[in-house]
This record gives C-alpha cells, sequence and structure tokens, in this order.
C-alpha cells in the first residue's frame, strides 16, 4: 500500500488542485497546521509589495502592477500574453479603469518591474498551474 501509491502531488499538481500559486513549503506546513495556506489575493498582494518597494512605485504604478498580478494569477490565456509581451493585454477593463495604455506608456520602469513580476514565484507558480497535468 505505502510502497505503491496510486496518487502522488508534485509541486504543480498542488498549485492546480489548490488554485493558489504557492510553493511547495506553504502547502506542507498548511497540511501539518503549522500555517495557513495562503490565497491567491495574499500571494497577489504580497508580491506586489515587494516589487513596489523594490522600486519605489508610485500609486498608479502600483495600482497597474497589482491589475497585471491578480489577472495572471487568475487567468492562464492572460498568464501566456504577459510571459509573450502581448500588448493586447492592457486593452482589458481592468487596464482602462486605471488608465490603461496611455498609464503604461507614463510607467516609468515598466520594463524592469514586469521583468521582476515575471521572475516573481506567483508567476513561476502560476506557470506550474497552469500546465496541463
Amino acid at each position: 500500500f505505502f510502497h505503491r501509491p496510486e496518487m502522488f502531488y508534485s509541486p504543480d499538481k498542488l498549485v492546480k488542485a489548490y488554485d493558489v500559486p504557492a510553493p511547495t513549503p506553504s502547502f506542507v506546513y498548511g497540511a501539518f497546521g503549522r500555517r495557513p495556506l495562503p490565497t491567491k489575493d495574499e500571494i497577489v498582494g504580497d508580491t506586489v509589495d515587494s516589487i513596489a518597494a523594490r522600486f519605489n512605485l508610485r500609486y498608479s504604478e502600483q495600482k497597474l502592477l497589482n491589475a497585471m498580478a491578480g489577472l495572471v494569477a487568475e487567468d492562464s490565456e492572460s498568464l501566456r500574453k504577459f510571459l509573450d509581451n502581448d500588448v493586447t493585454l492592457f486593452d482589458s477593463s481592468q487596464f482602462n479603469k486605471i488608465g490603461g495604455l496611455p498609464a503604461l506608456a507614463r510607467f516609468e520602469h515598466r520594463d524592469e518591474v514586469f521583468g521582476a513580476l515575471r521572475q516573481s514565484m506567483l508567476v513561476r507558480q502560476s506557470i506550474q498551474g497552469a500546465i496541463n497535468v
């Protein structure tokens, strides 16, 4: 029984099963009751706060980053567009409410900030969750 498990979990399966782009230790701590599993919104918020502090973002830039991070965490098609640098992603209603393409054009360190988001745990774990398991 224990030597032949019929079902096992890998990091990508955990992300997909729980729909939370958290690293593997978060799932382990949650299973043992050490810490609650963070929500997707908490992970997005922590990621945005970290990047905003690193690049000293203005409020409007932080809102744009938050919208992008939230969209990437929620939707695999948006994640693909973000990774492919597809600017049609910024035509969605989330971005039109906060300035759309003109706000993106005024974003001073856009490439560096979005590069940091691409390298973040949020995006890496979202990629794992988007993979068909």
